[in-house]
Formats: C-alpha cells, structure tokens, sequence
C-alpha cells in the first residue's frame, strides 16, 4: 500500500467530481477506488485547513471540503507537536481540526506567540534572550532596534506580519533582497539567466544560510520553510503572496512524515520547490502531479 499526501487542489478536483457532479474531474474518481482497493492511503494536517481559510466564507462549500477530505482519508489526522517536534497520526473528524485550526492559530507571529508556548519557562527564556548579543559581523543587519536577540527577533516577526498581511510588501522586500544579491559579483550573472543558473545561486548559498540559523531553527518544518523561501527570493517558483508561501512549505512538512511515499500535486511552483527543498535536505519522497502518480499506481499494481 502507498501512503500518499494529497495537496488541497487534487482533494478539491475530487470534490468536484463526487459531490458537485461535475465530469469534467471523474479522472479523480480513481482516488476513491485506490482507496477502497487498499491500493493508497492517505491523511490530512493543519495545512488543509489553512487552505479554507478565510476565502471559503459559505458554510456549504466548507461542509464539501471537509466531506471530500473525510471521505479519502478516513479521518486520518497528522498531529504535529512544535514543542515537541514530534507527529503523531490519529483519527479525527476534520470538521473538529477545522474549528480548532479558525479558532486557535494563527500565522501572525510575536514574542507573545513564543511566551503563550513557553508556558512556565517563559521568564528564563526572556532573560536569555535579553542578554544574547548579536555578532553583527555573522548576522550582518544592524537595522535592529537593539543589539540582543530579543530586539532582533522582535524585528523579524513585524517584517514577518508585514509580509503576511500585505502582498506588495511581500513582493517589495523580495525586490530588496534581490537587488542586494545582485550586488555581488559572482551571483550577478546568474540571477539574471536561466532557471538552472539561478539554481547554482541557491544550492551555493543555502548551507551558508543554514550555519546562520540557531540550533533551535533546525528541525524538519523550519529547515523546509527556509529552503522554500530562499527559492521564493531568488525568484524561482515566486509566489504572489506570503501566506501561500508559507502554507507551501508546511504541507512540504507534513508530507515528509516518515511513512509516507509520495506528495501529489496538480501546483507546478509547489511541485518544483518541494522537489528542491527534499533535494537539499536529503528527504527521499516522490513529488509527483496527478498524471505521475496514476501512472506509479499502474505499475505497482
């Protein structure tokens, strides 16, 4: 049996197909029959969730989604503990992930995001960050407010909301970032040219963003989200929003669980980037669209 981490669109085509009657997707009917056949399995996270919101307002289509969701996973649920770092699958009406995922989260980040998860420990990790000097020699910004961790963190989570709330910020500060590496020789050329040279720029400067990171940023879903914005500022795959970015990037996290075969996508951008972020973090997963993936289930049969 292949476990398979379906994107939102291949749930949405087979919506349309099941509950909307619409023929033009009946080629998605073929995730219902692999499923009944036990051929595939599959599950759903926080990022299906995130994908509803806020654009699906009328209740019926959300009542849809879900349905769609419920109906090819079996309520098979992919818990993620960012304390913990652990992922834990169980079974769980996704109507119940969607209430709690509208209600309790959020992409909006702050020091009081950190301190609501920090719980007991916040004080002692406020005193830390508070007497952390930054080596402005190995960050190389002195925009931040002050010279400790906390003010430079501080800074980051406002260009974080900026960018999440605001498209033309988002695309400006890429803009910015973009100039400033252009402004070095060896990366000018290439920046410029083809997808396969702006590549070189990534895979040579990817382990020199990896060393700037602390400790803490090293997991799996952060690792994931710093290749995908690496390769969102150098222009390759852009997205027209942040959020999309970033909701990108988490299911890239969750379909790397460690069971699981395949990520399927109909989303050419989020297909490439995956395949390159997986590539660069070593992570051995199938990054497939929907026509590959039929084909995979043909020969395995």
């Amino acid at each position: 049996m292949l476990v398979v981490y379906l994107d939102w669109n291949i749930y949405a085509h087979f919506r349309d197909w099941k509950l909307k009657g619409d023929e033009t997707f009946s080629k998605y009917k073929t995730l219902e029959d692999l499923k009944n056949l036990r051929q595939i399995q599959t599950y759903f996270s926080d990022a299906h969730m995130l994908d509803l919101m806020p654009e699906n307002i009328d209740s019926s289509y959300i009542r849809n989604d879900l349905e769609a969701m419920s109906q090819l996973t079996d309520n098979m649920y992919l818990l993620y503990d960012a304390i913990e770092h652990s992922e834990i699958k169980e079974r769980v009406d996704p109507c119940a992930i969607y209430r709690n995922v509208k209600n309790n989260f959020t992409l909006n980040q702050s020091m009081n995001t950190i301190e609501q998860n920090s719980g007991p420990f916040w004080h002692i990790l406020e005193e830390k960050l508070m007497n952390m000097e930054l080596s402005f020699e190995e960050n190389g910004d002195r925009s931040a407010s002050g010279t400790d961790l906390k003010s430079y963190m501080d800074k980051l989570f406002t260009e974080h909301n900026n960018a999440l709330n605001d498209a033309r910020y988002f695309k400006s500060r890429r803009v910015q970032n973009l100039r400033k590496l252009q402004m070095i020789p060896e990366y000018r050329p290439h920046l410029s040219g083809t997808e396969e040279q702006k590549m070189s720029v990534f895979f040579d400067l990817f382990p020199k963003w990896l060393s700037c990171l602390p400790a803490s940023m090293k997991n799996r879903s952060d690792l994931l989200f710093s290749s995908f914005m690496l390769l969102d500022q150098l222009h390759l795959w852009a997205d027209g929003n942040y959020k999309n970015m970033m909701i990108d990037a988490l299911h890239a996290f969750y379909a790397s669980h460690f069971d699981t075969d395949a990520l399927v996508t109909d989303d050419n951008n989020f297909r490439n980037k995956a395949i390159v972020a997986y590539q660069v973090l070593g992570i051995d997963l199938h990054v497939l669209n929907f026509d590959e993936f039929l084909e995979i289930v043909q020969r395995t049969k």
